[in-house]
C-alpha cells in the first residue's frame, strides 16, 4: 500500500514514489541477491544491480562529491596536540623545488589527528632545504597541559630526481629513525610491503609500500563519519603559539580526494586503478597521509601502555611500542626523554 511520509508534500499537491525489485512479483528476493552476490567485485556490474534492482544511486567508497564535507568537520584542538594524541609520525613527499610534509597524531585504535602539513620551498640537494625539515621534525609538539611528544618515526620519499639526497639525509638520521621509502603500485600487495636495501647508499633501509592497498585504507577512513577507530580528525587554523597555520586548508582537502579507483577490462579481465578526479589537482596531501598510516603501522603500536605513560603511569617509554632490537639500544635516552614527557 501507499505510505505517504511527508504529508506537506502532498498538501502542496506533490507525490512522489519508491520501488524496487523486492516488490516485483516477476522475480523473488533470492533471485535479487544472488544477483547482487555475482556481481560483488566488479563495479560495472555492481552498478548495474544498484540501479535496476535495488533502485538506488551507485557511489563507490571513496568517491567524494567535493571536499567541502572536509572543511566543514574541521575541530579547533585548543592547542598543538589535542587530547587523545599517544604518537607522532612525518611523512615528507620529495619534488624538484619543494619539500612536502606532514605531522599526525595516532591514537587509540588508530583514530588519527592531522597536526600540521606544510610545504618547504627549495631544491632537495640544497642543505638549507633539509635544515628547515629538521626544524620540522625535531621539535617539540606540546599538549594543553604541558605535555610534550616527539616525532617518534618518519617516512621519506625517495623517488624522483633525489634520491641520492633522501638517502644520504636518512643515513645521517637514521638513529631518529627516518627511512627512505617507494611506493609499489599493483592489486595485491601490502601497505608495508617489505624492506629492502639502498643500493646507491650502504647500511640504508628502504621501505617497499604497497601505494594502491594504502590508498584504499585512505578512503575508508575518510569515509568515517562519527568519531572513534579510524577516524580521521583535522584542525582548524586557529591562535595556537608555534601552530597558527596548520595548512588544512582547500587544497589540502582537495589534494587528499584527488584520485580515485577506475575500473577497466584488459585481456578480458577487470581490473581496478587509481587515476585522478580531475586534470590539475595536486595529490601529495593523500601521498603524505598513506606514507603517514604506513608509518604508524610499522611502529606497531601498544596503544594502552602507551596511554599509560602518556598519562604519567608509567616512567620507561621504551616499554611503550613493540619494537624489539633498536628499543634496547635507545632505552637510556628514552628514558631521560620521559623528563620532559617525551616518547622519545
Amino acid at each position: 500500500k501507499y505510505v505517504p511520509q511527508n504529508k506537506v508534500a502532498i498538501k502542496n499537491g506533490i507525490r512522489s514514489f519508491f520501488l524496487n525489485a523486492f516488490t516485483s512479483p516477476w522475480i523473488t528476493w533470492a533471485e535479487v541477491m544472488k544477483e547482487w552476490f555475482e556481481a560483488k567485485g566488479d563495479p560495472t556490474r555492481e552498478q548495474v544491480v544498484m540501479n535496476t534492482r535495488f533502485g538506488e544511486s551507485y557511489r563507490q567508497v571513496g568517491a567524494f562529491d567535493d571536499e567541502q564535507v572536509f572543511l566543514r568537520r574541521r575541530e579547533a584542538y585548543g592547542a598543538e596536540l589535542p587530547d587523545g594524541v599517544l604518537m607522532l609520525t612525518a611523512s615528507v613527499d620529495t619534488q624538484d623545488n619543494r619539500l612536502e610534509y606532514e605531522v599526525c597524531g595516532w591514537g587509540m585504535e588508530e583514530e588519527s589527528w592531522g597536526i600540521t602539513k606544510g610545504i618547504i620551498l627549495g631544491v632537495p640537494d640544497k642543505k638549507s632545504t633539509w635544515d628547515q625539515l629538521d626544524a620540522i621534525l625535531d621539535r617539540s609538539y606540546r599538549f594543553k597541559s604541558g605535555k610534550e611528544l616527539h616525532v617518534l618515526r618518519t617516512f621519506i620519499d625517495s623517488g624522483g630526481h633525489y634520491t641520492t639526497q633522501v638517502y644520504e639525509y636518512c643515513k645521517k638520521y637514521r638513529n631518529k629513525q627516518r627511512f627512505a621509502i617507494k611506493g609499489q603500485g599493483g592489486p595485491g600487495i601490502n601497505l608495508n610491503y617489505k624492506i629492502a636495501r639502498a643500493t646507491k647508499v650502504d647500511k640504508i633501509a628502504l621501505v617497499i609500500l604497497g601505494v594502491d592497498e594504502g590508498k584504499q585504507q585512505v578512503m575508508n577512513r575518510l569515509s568515517i563519519s562519527e568519531h572513534g577507530p579510524q577516524y580521521f580528525h583535522f584542525p582548524l587554523d586557529e591562535d595556537v603559539p608555534g601552530l597558527r597555520d596548520r595548512g588544512y586548508d582547500e587544497l589540502y582537502f582537495k589534494g587528499i580526494i584527488s584520485e580515485h579507483l577506475k575500473t577497466i577490462k584488459k585481456y578480458g579481465e577487470v581490473h581496478q586503478i587509481w587515476v585522478p578526479v580531475k586534470e590539475g589537482v595536486r595529490n601529495e596531501p593523500l601521498d603524505l597521509r598513506v606514507y603517514n598510516l604506513a608509518c604508524m603501522r610499522s611502529c606497531k603500536p601498544d596503544w594502552t601502555r602507551l596511554q599509560e605513560f602518556i598519562n604519567g603511569s608509567s616512567a620507561v617509554a621504551s616499554s611503550t611500542t613493540k619494537e624489539s632490537k633498536p628499543a634496547k639500544k635507545r632505552k637510556k635516552r628514552m628514558k631521560s626523554a620521559s623528563s620532559r614527557s617525551s616518547i622519545w
